[in-house]
């Protein structure tokens, strides 16, 4: 009986002081190692899409969006004095409508070319292939060199920061008049840009 009485006694004493550590306040727990804080920051420095870990700058490639405007322009044409920009605006989520001006000069006379296309991208726009039929036309002074429709095929390069690279190669048709109808001239470009737009 003396030891129940005892066992009761002793089991209310730590209850006791257990509720007065409580009341008091616990004691703060230990810092994190610095085991644990290299994880997080190893952690954080992972490009992750929904939980899932991707390659950095290519989180647009899972998403179903783009955006609305990209500018570009030939970073190399200084090299040749021919100098370009371009324009394009999103029609759809495969379709956009690029236009372009291009300005070439020599020591003879300058020359201007215009041109606009609808690029077809397989994916999704400013992203992946795409196959572009368009009207171009490049003239020097009163001459026009050629002039017609032409088609080429491209791969649009794109990443997270907007920024993006084009490349494309065909072939177009000169109807500038009718002793060079038949004719074929090359067609393509070369385009550093950057995306902005929702």
């Amino acid at each position: 009986m003396k030891l129940t009485i005892s066992v009761l006694a002793a089991t209310a004493s730590v209850a006791l002081l257990a509720n007065n550590a409580q009341a008091q306040g616990a004691p703060p727990p230990p810092p994190p190692s610095s085991d644990n804080n290299a994880q997080n920051t190893q952690a954080n420095d992972v490009a992750t899409l929904n939980g899932q870990v991707v390659e950095v700058g290519e989180k647009h490639k899972y998403r179903t969006g783009h955006k609305a405007w990209n500018v570009a322009a030939n970073p190399f044409g200084f090299l040749f004095n021919w100098y370009s920009l371009s324009g394009s605006k999103a029609l759809s989520n495969n379709i956009a409508l690029r236009g372009e001006v291009s300005f070439s000069t020599n020591d003879d006379s300058n020359a201007v070319g215009l041109g606009v296309g609808l690029p077809l991208y397989f994916k999704k726009v400013y992203s992946g292939v795409f196959l572009e039929p368009g009207l171009t036309t490049f003239a020097s002074g009163d001459e026009t060199i050629w002039a017609g429709p032409q088609l080429v095929i491209g791969y649009h390069w794109y990443w997270d920061s907007n920024l993006n690279i084009a490349a494309a190669i065909g072939v177009g048709r000169n109807w500038s008049n009718e002793d060079t109808f038949t004719e074929t001239f090359p067609a393509g470009y070369f385009q550093v840009g950057y995306a902005f737009g929702d």
